[in-house]
This record gives C-alpha cells, sequence and structure tokens, in this order.
C-alpha cells in the first residue's frame, strides 16, 4: 500500500508542479505551445508510471503477454489486433526494447494528446494532472489502453468540428480506427456535435442525470436491444459478440453505491450544475459547449447502462475523457469566484479515487493481488 501511496501521490505532485510552473513563465512562449519542457517532462514521468507497471489495470497482463510472445516468434491474436498496434508492437520488437518501453508509449499519447488539446488553455492543466491521477481516469486509461488513446484522440479531434474541417476529423478517425476499430462509432458525431445541445437549465440538467440513474438501476429495458449484436460485429468485442444471448439473459448486473460510486456521481453531478452557472457568467467558448454536451450525455448513458454488462459500457469509454476538463475548469473558476465550499468540495470529491481503490483492495483482502494497486514490473 506504502509503494502505491508514493507513486500515486508523488506522479500527482509532480505534473501539478509542472504545470504550475508553465503557467508561471507563460509570458514567455506563445500561449498556444505545447512543446514545452514542461509539457515533455510530464509526458515522459507519466508514460515511464504507466509502462514500469505490472498488473495495474485488468488488461495490462494480457498486453505484457503479446509482447513477450511476439519477442518469442508467437504472434498471439495477430488476426485480431488492428494494423496500426500490431506495426508498432513489431517496431519495438524488432528494436530491441522491454515491453515497458512499448506499454509505456500508449500512456504518453494519453496525456499528451490531452495536454495538446489543452495548449490554449493551461490554466487548466494543474488541475487536469491532478485529476488524471486522482481521479478515475488513471485506472481507466490502464484498464482500456488502446481504446483510452483512442479517446483521447477523440478530444483533440473536437478542433476540427469546431473549425468545420469534415475531412481532417475524417482522417482522425481512420487512423484511429488503426488502434482500435470501435472508433468508427465516432464518425457520425462530427455532424451531431456541429450545434452543442443540452438543457440549459440546471435543474433539468440534474433532473436527466438522476431520472437515468433511477431508470439504469433496473436496466431490464435493455433485453430488447438485440441490435446491438451487430453493431458488435465490427468492432473489438469479439468475445462480447460470441456470448451475446447468455449476456442478454443475464444483464442484470447491480453495482454497489460504495464512496467511489457515490463520490463520482456527485461530483459529476455537482459539475453539471456549477458549469451551466458558470458558462453564463464567463461566455465559454463553443469548444467547451461541446465538451460538456460530451461530458453530460456521456454520463447519462453511462447511468444508464451502469448496472448492465460490461458489452454496453465499454463504447461509453470514448466520452468519459470529457470529465477532464469539466472539472477542471469547474474548479478553476469557482477558485477564482471565491466559491470556496464548493471548491474545496469537489476537490476532494475528484481526488481521492485512486487512492481510495488502493485502500479498498487492502481492506478486501486481495492486496497487491488487486488491479488497483500500483507494483513495479522489476519487484514482481
Amino acid at each position: 500500500m506504502i509503494i502505491s501511496f508514493c507513486i500515486y501521490g508523488a506522479l500527482a505532485f509532480i505534473l501539478w508542479l509542472l504545470a504550475k510552473d508553465q503557467l508561471r513563465f507563460q509570458n514567455r512562449v506563445r500561449s498556444d505551445s505545447f512543446c514545452t519542457w514542461q509539457n515533455i517532462c510530464a509526458i515522459a514521468i507519466f508514460a515511464a508510471i504507466y509502462g514500469l507497471r505490472y498488473n495495474v489495470g485488468v488488461d495490462n497482463l494480457a498486453y505484457i503477454r503479446l509482447y513477450q510472445a511476439l519477442e518469442n516468434g508467437n504472434a498471439l491474436r495477430s488476426d485480431t489486433l488492428e494494423l496500426g498496434y500490431r506495426y508498432l508492437q513489431q517496431l519495438f520488437v524488432d528494436i530491441g526494447l522491454h515491453y515497458s518501453m512499448f506499454i509505456g508509449l500508449w500512456g504518453a499519447l494519453q496525456i499528451g494528446l490531452i495536454y495538446y488539446a489543452m495548449r490554449r488553455n493551461k490554466y487548466l492543466l494543474p488541475f487536469i494532472a491532478l485529476f488524471i491521477v486522482l481521479g478515475p481516469t488513471w485506472l481507466r486509461w490502464a484498464n482500456i489502453m488502446r481504446q483510452a488513446v483512442v479517446e483521447c484522440a477523440f478530444v483533440v479531434l473536437i478542433d476540427y468540428i469546431v473549425e468545420k474541417k469534415v475531412w481532417k476529423y475524417a482522417l482522425g478517425i481512420a487512423l484511429c480506427c488503426l488502434v482500435h476499430k470501435s472508433a468508427i462509432l465516432l464518425l457520425p458525431f462530427y455532424f451531431i456535435l456541429q450545434k452543442p445541445i443540452f438543457p440549459k437549465n440546471r435543474w433539468v440538467a440534474v433532473g436527466c442525470v438522476v431520472c437515468c440513474t433511477i431508470i439504469g438501476s433496473t436496466p431490464t429495458w435493455i433485453k430488447s436491444m438485440n441490435f446491438i449484436e451487430s453493431v458488435l460485429s465490427f468492432m473489438e468485442y469479439d468475445a462480447y459478440t460470441f456470448n451475446f444471448k447468455m449476456i442478454m439473459q443475464d444483464v442484470d448486473h447491480s453495482r454497489a453505491w460504495g464512496p467511489a460510486r457515490a463520490g463520482i456521481w456527485l461530483l459529476y453531478v455537482i459539475a453539471t450544475w456549477t458549469y451551466l452557472r458558470l458558462r453564463t457568467q464567463f461566455n465559454f467558448s463553443k469548444h467547451f459547449d461541446i465538451y460538456f454536451e460530451c461530458f453530460f450525455f456521456g454520463n447519462c448513458m453511462y447511468e444508464l447502462f451502469v448496472n448492465t454488462n460490461q458489452i454496453f459500457i465499454r463504447p461509453l469509454s470514448y466520452f468519459q475523457s470529457f470529465s477532464l476538463i469539466i472539472i477542471p475548469i469547474c474548479l478553476y473558476y469557482l477558485w477564482k469566484s471565491r466559491k470556496v465550499a464548493l471548491y474545496h468540495t469537489m476537490c476532494l470529491l475528484a481526488f481521492f479515487n485512486t487512492f481510495w481503490w488502493t485502500i479498498k483492495a487492502y481492506l478486501g483482502g486481495m492486496g497487491d493481488k488487486a488491479f488497483e494497486v500500483y507494483k513495479f514490473y522489476f519487484m514482481q
């Protein structure tokens, strides 16, 4: 537990410190400059911690074994993995690099894409840095490595929606499909997100989240959605497709309302209320309204499907990284507006998740075997 606490705490603090230091010298660099030494250091440090982990995240060992098998001349799952992933994996193996370097690359892409998307809004980076490590983001990125990269790329591609550059957006999605084929589902969102549509009234917006939560608590209605099987046939979820009928027969998987679940739910409800109040006061740009639309509807859909099978939740991950923008922008302007009580409440809810999952692992008896507890590969 101590190692896990130290790693997560130190990583969060270092990323926060680098982001704050960058703001101190903001006037000396271009306002939209991405390749600052602080950003490069932050990405490199995050990539190192991301790559050196062992059995942190449910898919981590699977990716390690795929890499080791390729080193030994066995191309496992070569017929199911996307071309871009296979090419990069083969390249790293041919060069003779350790698997930690390869996995670290994906961590660098994840945080690098988010930082690039926020290159014109660097004032949010200190909060983003903390929320990546201490909020629910770290474990999600660790769990779904390839899809998380596409998730972060989608945040960058919002630029092309705002600028109405359909071909650049389509090219970006095509490149994402080389990493995870389910990225094709994001193609229609170029048109869907052209004009941000979401409840402007705070009570209505929060009411939508509450209603989705109540409906999602007994998701028996989902059994009528048999069309999903055809959608899965061209995505990465082959194992789910094979067992689709069994999954549909046993779709109700209620999740307990523990501190992590309840804390994040309350955080997102507060953020929904707060953003809609702040946007009228500070006149946020279209970029931020699109980010909020993705965050809001992604949260509503998640609450509808959260008590079902993972098959329905995985595609919704594409909208979860928008919380990395909405939570920080609320925190930033709450602090700026001197709403101290609400600011500290949101901080408490936003920056406890990773530590809580580590504590829970030991309270539950799993200890170092838990996916949430950080472990170095060289200590195994």
